[in-house]
Formats: structure tokens, sequence, C-alpha cells
């Protein structure tokens, strides 16, 4: 149930990753702007939001201009799911009281770590 419940909070969160990296380069707004392709920059749909699934349902193409789609968001979105997996599975305390929130902060630390190797292996700066 919580392995269950962290892989998908860990693809959603992934999914976050890959839509915060993209939008501080752009100096967009990565709280209130909507998704969009970075081609067409046709504003995306929920069902274009789905972490993993969607890349796989559309062929790792654009819904809305058909221009392939980086094989690196699905990636993210996996090794992110997997990260928190695995610290939940190797947490060397039962996960309860303030160790619940010392776990959090773990996890939000590792989605941080992605995010600069992310933005530090897109853009080099």
């Amino acid at each position: 149930m919580v392995i269950g419940a962290l892989t998908v909070i860990g693809l959603c969160f992934g999914s976050f990753v890959n839509a915060l990296v993209w939008r501080l380069k752009e100096k967009k707004n990565w709280i209130n702007d909507r998704s969009e392709c970075i081609n067409c920059h046709h504003k995306l749909s929920a069902i274009d939001l789905i972490p993993v699934v969607s890349w796989l349902l559309l062929l790792g193409k654009c819904r809305y201009c058909g221009q392939k789609i980086s094989a690196l968001y699905p990636t993210i979105e996996v090794l992110l799911s997997l990260l928190y997996v695995a610290s939940y599975v190797w947490w060397p305390n039962a996960i309860q009281g303030i160790s619940i929130i010392i776990f959090s902060l773990w996890l939000l630390t590792i989605t941080g770590l992605v995010a600069l190797a992310l933005y530090d292996f897109k853009w080099m700066i």
C-alpha cells in the first residue's frame, strides 16, 4: 500500500521536476503557468500530463504538433519514483511519529537534488 502510494507520488513529483526545470530556464512562473509543448507551445490538457502513461500512449510525440518528446521526461519520472520507493524500503527506522517528518524532508531533498541534476544535465550551467 505504502509502496504503491510512493510510486504514484514519485511519478507526480518527477513530472513536476520536469516542468520546474523547463520553466526556470525559460523564466516562467513555475507555480501558476500551465504546461505546454516545448515545440508548438500548445497548452497541454490533463490527459497529456499523466506521468509516463501519456508519453507511452502518444508514442513519445506531441498530440498537437507531432514533434518528438524526449525520453528524458518519463525517465526522470520513473527515476524519482524508484528513489522514493528505495528510500522507503531502506529507511533505517520505522516511519512513524517524528520519523514521518524526517522521511518527508528526505523525499523533498531527493526531489530538489534531482531537479538540480536535471537542470545541470540539460543546460550545463
